[in-house]
């Protein structure tokens, strides 16, 4: 990896419809969005987040590792939620956050979310997830 590579939008989209726009640090909870935040935003409990990727996307990032090729760096597992505070604090201790830490926080928000849904396939959760972004593609 020569750059760092950043997620497509139908992917942050994904991203932030698996976990609820929901940070997944495990005793977070904040209702996050991305992008530009306004002040009514900020009034109505809403955090800034981040889509941060679990295995580094750039050579100086944290959490690097060879075991995941280079065109699976923007993909949908390899993208976890974070409210700016926990962003900064992972990337900043990423011996306190390894890989696999941050692959559960991921399947744990998913899975609740799901639960709360009572969504028992995850395939048809994707299939609903797909059209969602096809019909609001035209908001880019």
């Amino acid at each position: 990896m020569n750059q760092r590579l950043n997620f497509s939008y139908p992917t942050k989209l994904k991203i932030a419809a698996y976990c609820n726009n929901t940070c997944a640090f495990p005793t977070c909870g904040k209702k996050v969005l991305s992008g530009r935040i306004k002040a009514e935003d900020l009034e109505n409990g809403f955090s800034k987040g981040v889509f941060a990727h679990i295995i580094a996307a750039s050579p100086q990032g944290p959490r690097q590792s060879q075991d995941i090729a280079q065109e699976s760096i923007n993909d949908v597992s390899n993208g976890i939620l974070l409210c700016e505070d926990h962003h900064t604090l992972i990337d900043n201790n990423p011996d306190d956050y390894p890989i696999e830490t941050l692959r559960t926080w991921k399947r744990n928000i998913e899975a609740n979310f799901k639960n709360l849904l009572f969504i028992n396939d995850y395939d048809s959760w994707d299939i609903n997830i797909n059209n969602l972004i096809k019909s609001s593609e035209f908001i880019q």
